[in-house]
């Protein structure tokens, strides 16, 4: 969420309309990753029944710097 729609509930909002919607479709999991740094984040997760289960290093390549139609998918 962007940080001027933060504290407004919009987040709280799209992780229960996630969670339905898993429901609808009868999803065994629903997985989201967040940054450790994220302690906000973090602590919304946990509030809805999140448990850490793993956790990795991940790089991101912005955009720009991404081959078109290269393995990430973008076509």
């Amino acid at each position: 969420v962007a940080q001027v729609a933060r504290r407004t509930g919009v987040a709280s909002a799209l992780v229960q309309m996630a969670m339905t919607l898993g429901r609808e479709v009868r999803a065994n999991v629903l997985a989201l990753a967040v940054d450790e740094r994220n302690v906000p984040a973090r602590r919304l997760y946990a509030g809805c029944g999140f448990q850490f289960v793993q956790q990795r290093d991940v790089w991101i390549a912005p955009c720009a710097q991404v081959a078109l139609g290269s393995e990430v998918g973008i076509a």
